[in-house]
């Protein structure tokens, strides 16, 4: 008798543990179907919950709307928390019970911001109200799940082309980084170059902070396209402040100090070697040139309106052979090109070009060593 009970025993055990390991694999077969959708119609029903999902797209992709209602359906009793779902249930019944699309899709928005969909469906919403400060927190929403590249250009330029637009923007980029980031790199892209500097001057106004040196890289890429005037407004805030800038005068940044678009910089260059010393409120460049080959010392970006001009290069009398200016125009359709200069004793004369919307000024030098102080530009009438 005590052997049967005993038999009996272990066998409810086993079956208890037969059939908890039969939930546990169900479960997590379900499960993987999120990662592998090609499982979800092995998947039995009494264990399907994630699987109805990819088993609705499927539908959807089949246009087999009815019988995508009805998996939309489980989904959201199985799932019935995630956006997702009632998201699916909305597209599912977009033609056949408009009434219950649009009442899942409100219900969706209110679960949360991860589902695009429901985030763009908000903002075309928000446009056309103009509910400037929805818009922004739902474009909010859509960068923070990554699609922010799939936003239309007219919904940017929209929005930032109204003052209260900008500053419901400026509000929300001032409170994430990581998106500041991101809208910098847009611009003179998805952005428009004039709306994306107005757009940076509320920020400055609203005293939000900006990574200088990401800022410098903006204006730098617009200067490059053409766009001096707005390189020149977007450099504001506390980034404008960190070199005080003299017309055409050296600036040294060992210091940690970020270079604008408009500062000198100085680019590495083989056998160059640069020791600065400070000179009535800038600074002079002593140099060594070991190579062979002439190196850039130093270069930067100038606009200067169409016309004559006329270069000095204050420098020692030692290496005022050593140094010769080089400039390139750059900007919007046109190559970039050099432009002609011819030296006139110590003095170098330019004509700058209707077409010739911003410039690089670079110095260079040749083998051996010598000292610049200053550079100066001047029209030549």
């Amino acid at each position: 008798m005590t052997l049967i009970r005993s038999n009996v025993t272990n066998f409810i055990r086993i079956t208890i543990l037969f059939f908890a390991a039969v939930v546990c694999l169900g479960l997590q077969l379900d499960f993987a179907t999120q990662a592998r959708p090609a499982l979800s119609p092995w998947i039995p029903e009494i264990f399907r919950a994630h699987a109805y999902q990819p088993l609705t797209l499927k539908d959807l992709r089949n246009k087999n709307t009815e019988k995508a209602r009805v998996h939309a359906r489980f989904l959201i009793e199985r799932r019935p928390i995630p956006a997702e779902s009632l998201t699916l249930l909305a597209v599912a019944s977009l033609d056949a019970e408009p009434a219950i699309a649009s009442r899942a899709l409100l219900a969706s928005a209110t679960r949360g911001w991860r589902e695009p969909l429901v985030q763009s469906a908000v903002i075309n919403a928000a446009l056309a109200d103009k509910d400037w400060r929805v818009l922004s927190e739902r474009l909010d929403a859509l960068q923070r799940t990554g699609k922010i590249d799939a936003i239309p250009t007219n919904v940017w330029n929209t929005l930032l082309s109204h003052d209260e637009g900008r500053r419901a923007l400026a509000d929300r980029l001032a409170q994430d980084p990581v998106w500041m980031s991101r809208f910098l790199n847009m611009a003179g892209r998805q952005i428009s170059a004039n709306i994306f500097a107005a757009t940076i001057s509320e920020i400055h106004s609203q005293r939000g902070t900006i990574d200088c040196h990401e800022l410098s890289r903006t204006a730098t890429r617009l200067i490059r396209q053409g766009h001096s005037r707005q390189a020149s407004t977007i450099w504001g805030g506390d980034c404008a402040a960190s070199i005080s800038s003299m017309p055409y005068r050296f600036q040294h940044g060992g210091d940690g100090k970020v270079a604008g678009p408009f500062d000198w910089s100085y680019p590495p260059s083989p056998g160059i070697r640069r020791d600065f010393t400070a000179r009535n409120n800038s600074w002079a460049i002593s140099y060594r040139h070991s190579d062979r080959l002439r190196g850039v010392l130093a270069e930067r970006f100038i606009d200067l309106q169409a016309g004559n001009y006329v270069m000095m290069i204050d420098a020692d009398a030692r290496s005022s052979s050593t140094i010769s200016p080089e400039i390139k125009c750059f900007g919007n359709r046109y190559n970039v090109r050099p432009v002609s200069l011819s030296q006139v004793g110590s003095a170098w004369q330019l004509k700058i070009p209707q077409t010739c919307p911003v410039q690089m000024l670079r110095l260079k030098v040749t083998q051996g060593e010598g000292r610049v102080n200053d550079v100066e530009i001047r029209p030549n009438d």
